[in-house]
């Protein structure tokens, strides 16, 4: 006895059909998340290149100015105990404490008689850990 398979075209389409619109779902699937995971990577780029431009530009202040009293250069929204604070929004924009989403540190040390050494550093909010950090010396001439 002969078993015939009675599938009709429409069905035989029809399963083509649903799997070339399988294919088709799992390649968007995979290009959608290399596609975020781009903008993630593009995003993270943007806001170490923009860290590393504020703190750049800090050290280069401070070794241009002509004293070691970073005041003299930028407006830092808290001073305590040799360590100068600015606070920046998700723009880098100078902000306030409560709208900031950056830290800009400069903590200020004699290494020498002559020499003061600055440690830049730029952190998210909520970290405790900086993800740029610069130090910087300059030279302030023989102490009398």
């Amino acid at each position: 006895m002969m078993i015939r398979n009675n599938y009709s075209k429409s069905q035989i389409f029809l399963l083509e059909f649903i799997i070339v619109v399988l294919f088709f779902a799992i390649c968007s699937t995979i290009c959608i998340s290399v596609f975020m995971k781009a903008d993630t990577i593009s995003k993270e780029s943007s806001r170490d290149i923009n860290a590393m431009v504020i703190a750049q530009n800090a050290a280069e202040c401070f070794k241009a100015s002509e004293s070691a009293d970073p005041e003299e250069y930028y407006d830092f929204d808290e001073i305590k105990n040799g360590r100068y604070i600015a606070y920046y929004d998700g723009k880098f924009d100078s902000t306030t404490k409560e709208n900031a989403e950056y830290i800009l540190k400069i903590d200020l040390y004699v290494t020498d008689e002559s020499i003061i050494s600055a440690k830049i550093s730029v952190y998210e909010i909520n970290e405790k850990t900086a993800f740029y950090k610069l130090n910087v010396d300059k030279y302030i001439g023989e102490q009398n």
